[in-house]
Parts: C-alpha cells; sequence; structure tokens
C-alpha cells in the first residue's frame, strides 16, 4: 500500500474515531443530534466497509459533530471515551501518567528521608549556615521533595480541570513540567530562606529558642506551598526589586535608569489610536450636519457626548467579558486574558507574540499584561470585528449605533464563524425586524452560555435603548449616545 494510501487510511480511522467518540458524549450529555447524521455513519460503524463515505463527507459530518459540542474539542472528548474504555493502569494520557508517577515518587522520597534522625523539623538543620554534611543535604533534600509533591499536586489539579471541561490539549504538555520546575525552586527558596521561627517568636512575643516551628512542619508547609504556586513566590520577589529599586533611587539618585521598552514592530494597527468604532457613527451623507435617517423613520445625529460610541461599546464588551491583567479561566474553561482574550486562538497567540510577550509564560499564570498591553490587544480584536460585521450585515452601517454596538459585542464574543450560522437572525436583523432578531437570539444556545450578557443585548437590539434593559450599571447612555429628532 502507497504511502498516500496509508495516510487517506489514518486521516478516515482518525474522523471516524473521533465523530463516534463526539455521539457518544452528545448521546450522554443530552444533545440533540440531526438523525440523517447518525444514519449516514450507521453503514461506516456497522458495515464494515468505510469506503462508503468520502472523506468530503466524512469532514462535513466531523464539523457538524464540532459545532455541536462546543468548546469542548474533539481530541479531547476522544480522549474522555478512551479514558472511559480503556483499562490502562491510572491514565492512558501520557502526561497525566508521568505527573502521578512523579507525585508518587516524591511522596515516597518524603517518607523515606523523614525516617532519618537527622531530619527532626528543627529550624536550625535547614540554615546553610547553622548545619553541614549529610545532615544539611537530607535536610535540603526534604525541602525538595515537599516542593515536588505541592507542584505536582497543583500540575495534576490543572491538568484534571481541562480533562473534566474537555478542553484539554496535549500540545501544552511543556508548559505543566515547566509549572513543576517552577514550582521546585519556588518551593526550595521558601523553605530555605523563610525563616520561619522568628516569625513565631513574634506571633508569640518572645524571644526563646525553644520555639518549635510548627511542631517541625513550618519548613516542608512553605516548602509545598511554595511548589503548589510558584507565582507567589514570583510575585514576592518581583516586590523585593521594586523596593530595592525604589530605595537605591532614594539613596543614589538618578542611578538607576530603567532601559527604554522595546518598540513594537510598525504596523498600522498599533500606530492607530484607540478608537474602536467612531467611523461606525457616521452614516454616508454629503452634508454632515444633516440628520441620518434610520430604517424605523427617526433620524439619529451625533452631538457633543460625554461618552463616545467607541467608549461605549468597550464599555459594553468589556462588562460583558470582564478585564483581567492575568490569565483565568471563563466560563467554558478556556484561559482568557485581558478583555475576553481567548488564548487557545491561534490567532490571538501570534498578536501576543508579535508584541515581544511570552504567551506560554501567561498561559501558566507567571506574566501579566500591562493596561497598555490590554488595550493593544482589545483595539486589534476590535479592528478585526469592526471589518468582518460588514461582512455578515450589508445593512450594518444603516442600523443604530446602539444595534451597531450590540452587534459588535456579539461577533466579539462568538467570533465571525459561529455567529455566521444565525442565519434567521441575520435575516431578520437585514430587514429590520428587530422583534424577530431577538426572538432568534433568545432561541440560540449562546443566550443561555452568557447569562446577563445575553439579556442586556436582546433588550437592546429589540428595543435600541438602554432604558428599562437589565444588567446595565456601568454603561453611559442617553443624550450622550443619540438624540432623536
Amino acid at each position: 500500500m502507497s504511502l498516500k494510501a496509508n495516510t487517506v487510511s489514518d486521516i478516515r480511522r482518525t474522523y471516524l474515531e473521533q465523530c463516534g467518540a463526539m455521539i457518544a458524549y452528545s448521546i450522554e450529555s443530552g444533545i440533540k443530534l440531526d438523525e440523517l447524521v447518525i444514519s449516514s455513519l450507521d453503514s461506516s460503524f456497522t458495515g464494515g466497509e468505510e469506503e462508503e463515505l468520502s472523506l468530503k463527507t466524512l469532514a462535513q459530518i466531523h464539523n457538524y459533530l464540532v459545532d455541536a459540542i462546543h468548546p469542548m474539542t474533539p481530541q479531547s472528548i476522544q480522549i474522555r471515551h478512551q479514558e472511559r474504555f480503556g483499562r490502562t493502569w491510572l491514565s492512558r494520557l501520557t502526561l497525566i501518567r508521568k505527573l502521578m508517577y512523579f507525585a508518587i515518587a516524591c511522596l515516597l522520597s518524603l517518607v523515606l528521608i523523614s525516617l532519618s534522625s537527622q531530619v527532626n523539623g528543627d529550624p536550625k538543620n535547614f540554615n546553610l549556615f547553622a548545619n553541614s554534611g549529610m545532615s544539611l543535604l537530607l535536610n535540603e533534600l526534604f525541602l525538595v521533595t515537599s516542593a515536588g509533591l505541592g507542584a505536582s499536586f497543583s500540575a495534576l489539579f490543572r491538568a484534571n480541570r481541562f480533562v473534566e471541561r474537555g478542553t484539554y490539549d496535549p500540545s501544552y504538555e511543556t508548559s505543566y513540567w515547566l509549572h513543576v520546575i517552577l514550582g521546585i525552586v519556588a518551593g526550595t527558596i521558601l523553605g530555605m530562606l523563610v525563616p520561619i521561627e522568628e516569625i513565631e517568636k513574634l506571633v508569640e512575643g518572645t524571644n526563646e529558642t525553644h520555639v518549635s516551628s510548627l511542631n517541625g512542619l513550618g519548613k516542608p508547609l512553605l516548602a509545598i506551598a511554595g511548589g503548589f504556586s510558584a507565582q507567589l513566590v514570583y510575585k514576592a520577589l518581583l516586590k523585593i526589586v521594586k523596593f530595592l529599586e525604589s530605595l537605591l533611587d532614594t539613596l543614589i539618585p538618578n542611578a538607576y535608569v530603567p532601559k527604554p521598552k522595546a518598540k513594537v514592530r510598525d504596523r498600522d494597527i498599533v500606530k492607530a489610536p484607540l478608537s474602536l468604532v467612531t467611523d461606525l457613527i457616521a452614516q454616508p451623507t454629503q452634508n454632515p450636519s444633516e440628520p441620518q435617517p434610520s430604517p424605523t423613520g427617526q433620524n439619529y445625529t451625533q452631538i457633543g457626548r460625554k461618552s463616545s460610541q467607541d467608549q461605549f461599546v468597550r464599555d459594553l464588551i468589556s462588562l460583558g467579558e470582564g478585564c483581567r491583567d492575568t490569565v483565568y479561566q471563563d466560563s467554558l474553561g478556556i484561559p482568557t486574558i485581558g478583555i475576553g482574550c481567548n488564548l487557545q486562538e491561534k490567532a490571538n497567540q501570534e498578536l501576543i507574540k508579535s508584541m515581544g510577550i511570552d504567551c506560554d509564560a501567561l498561559i501558566r499564570g507567571d506574566l501579566s499584561l500591562t493596561d497598555t498591553q490590554i488595550n493593544e490587544v482589545f483595539s486589534v480584536q476590535l479592528k478585526q470585528c469592526e471589518e468582518k460585521i460588514v461582512d455578515l450585515f450589508s445593512s450594518f452601517e444603516s442600523l443604530s449605533p446602539l444595534r451597531q454596538a450590540i452587534l459588535i459585542d456579539m461577533i466579539f464574543n462568538l467570533g465571525p464563524g459561529r455567529l455566521a450560522k444565525f442565519k434567521k437572525f441575520r435575516q431578520a436583523v437585514e430587514s429590520h425586524d428587530f422583534k424577530a432578531a431577538a426572538k432568534e437570539m433568545k432561541n440560540s444556545r449562546w443566550f443561555y452560555q452568557v447569562g446577563q450578557r445575553g439579556q442586556r443585548d436582546v433588550y437592546i437590539m429589540e428595543h435600541d435603548t438602554l432604558q428599562g434593559a437589565p444588567f446595565t450599571e456601568g454603561l453611559s447612555y442617553g443624550e450622550d449616545i443619540r438624540q432623536v429628532v
């Protein structure tokens, strides 16, 4: 058999395995699937002749099922399916299995080392200057294994969370091991250098030297805590460095001159101001001073306003997405940062890397974004949404500013691919039947996934006003956005 034939056979087998796993998951989760899709795959699963369906047909069925199980991924569903029916001890996932072995090894090492009489919990035994030789080595190894136990527990907890939510991606395996290594280093530093016995003296108000350092568990607990959260140690060291910098500036003025930040690659989008949809307000007309007609018979005109349309759209999206400078898991378990920036999207990863930022470190939680960086990422995303929304709605320019803002909020949250599938909704907007458009929004799975955001967007789409709209705290609206004339 030729190499090409083997490749095609492998692709077909992968399609069928993932389709089978996704169908099984859909049945268990109560997701309704089209009967025609199931029946079309029936011959491939039962007839023994995989050639009955072409690759094109399999690809179409696969794409349909991917949309049905979103936000879970086919690979994660297949892994869960194999985990359920496999017989491999511990786990079929290589990363999970290795982390389990590592955690067990750390636990056994911790127990064995603790059997030595030289490891008795005395804080002096962990002191680099008060102890030496084999005694110091054993106590240091005790801290290292404690840190390793905390780090492996943290990594397993993170991995298990993604596996349960169906968003686990094996391509991030390296980041988990980096997380473990950083945890071991951080835990060892914390256990060896933090004088827990002195802290106990301050708390108990005594200068006696017989303080037992939490019955000998103080140092190991610090090591485990540091291993579990390397970011905690990183932030502590960062604050110490900033304190020393400020102290140096005070003692020796102008002695410390920070290096200028590297300039972002010269790109049009970075040069542009942080205007999100300023052009969306102005309607095409020969005389800008004249009011612009709307499809409903009302005329909208721009007036002096305390909050511009672009700021209103930013506030609207921020209210739905939130704004954080460090990575967090959204309601669907997707790593997110800034204002709704999905870090699983390859385009967003490339954007962040082009700004000179370590995307992997962001995902691990070891880095945070500055306000300027958040604004730059958000500006690029909004410009992309502004460009793509016009392709989906030919009548976009004729809509009122509020309804334009709602459409931009939806494409920002859903992405152009998923919003394009709202066919009845798009038809209703194009025909300016906003009551029907609001109804179609309510009938979508998106409406129930986004909660308050969906209720707010539906109301504004139907009524074209924020007055009486639910969950609009913090949004500036009124005569500052539009004026009916």
